[in-house]
């Protein structure tokens, strides 16, 4: 579901900043050892984390479930916290801290996650394996390669 959706879709009751972040990570992990595979993985993982600014004070949840429903009961969560933390705020926030912000970032980066195919990293991880077998002495070698890509969108009420 788009973030868009999600954030007009929850009950924000008297909060008075609602921000969403949805985080996703996809690692790839491959390894050779003693010149055979060992590993070829790849997981993705994703969650929203909801902030609310009630009354002064910022309050936080989350959920991997990127359901309306889901993160409606994040929201409650960190609104309850929010609420119940504005009675002891050393120091009361306002919307101004989280300014309106439309924007994209890339970072920079030498190889597309997506442009290297899986018998190239195994060549490459076997070339290491090779490399570091310099002696009858050494009786075990590990070449590994681990691929994390994070992507994040964020939306808030600003």
């Amino acid at each position: 579901m788009k973030l868009k959706s999600l954030l007009s879709g929850l009950n924000k009751r008297k909060a008075d900043w609602v921000g969403l972040r949805k985080v996703t990570e996809t690692t790839m992990i491959n390894a050779i050892r003693d010149l055979k595979p060992e590993q070829h993985s790849t997981n993705i993982s994703s969650g929203i984390m909801v902030e609310v600014l009630y009354q002064g004070q910022f309050a936080y949840a989350a959920t991997p479930n990127l359901s309306i429903n889901e993160v409606q009961k994040a929201f409650d969560r960190a609104f309850r916290d929010a609420t119940q933390a504005s009675n002891y705020g050393i120091y009361k926030f306002n919307q101004d801290v989280r300014p309106g912000y439309n924007g994209k970032y890339n970072s920079p980066y030498q190889i597309d996650f997506n442009s290297i195919s899986n018998e190239q990293i195994n060549h490459i991880l076997i070339k290491a394996n090779e490399a570091m077998q310099i002696s009858d002495k050494i009786k075990n070698v590990l070449a590994m390669l681990r691929i994390v890509e994070t992507d994040m969108e964020y939306i808030s009420t600003s």
